[in-house]
């Protein structure tokens, strides 16, 4: 670590933490849903996932430049709040979209496996957004009728 090592608060339970982000600095990781003000006044980045609300509560005063979350949904950063404060943030929309896709397709498949699903019938998917977009691919290639809507 160089003089310009970043001291990174962390969820403990992003995998991975260490081994992705040792080179860039000092990394402290806490338990996600009680990280507080205190933790990162002195840190220069916050990685966090869902139990831990990102906010001015959280972040005014302190050094955060940066707050990565290692999740799909982004319901826990006040992302208005952190674009006025100049603190760049990032999230990982459809990270889990594949594998909630494969769980459904295959849920499908046991349904018309053990005859619950009438021959020939259609399956429905309601909005094409990540998720909905990867299971009507996977159901379309399995050659199952689908009819999908996309509110707006």
């Amino acid at each position: 670590m160089g003089v310009n090592a970043l001291k990174i608060v962390a969820d403990e339970q992003i995998p991975y933490v260490s081994e992705l982000f040792g080179d860039f600095g000092e990394i402290v990781r806490k338990p996600g849903a009680v990280i507080r003000h205190e933790d990162v006044v002195a840190a220069d980045v916050l990685l966090t996932r869902t139990v831990t609300r990102v906010d001015a509560s959280l972040l005014n005063n302190t050094a955060v430049k940066f707050v990565g979350s290692a999740t799909a949904g982004c319901d826990h950063l006040d992302q208005e709040w952190l674009r006025h404060a100049g603190i760049l943030c990032c999230y990982a929309p459809g990270v889990n979209a594949n594998a909630v896709a494969e769980y459904v397709v295959s849920c499908v498949a046991q349904l018309s496996i053990k005859k619950l699903l009438p021959e020939k019938s259609h399956v429905g998917i309601i909005g094409l957004g990540h998720v909905g977009a990867s299971v009507e691919k996977k159901l379309s290639a399995l050659d199952f009728k689908v009819v999908y809507n996309d509110p707006p």
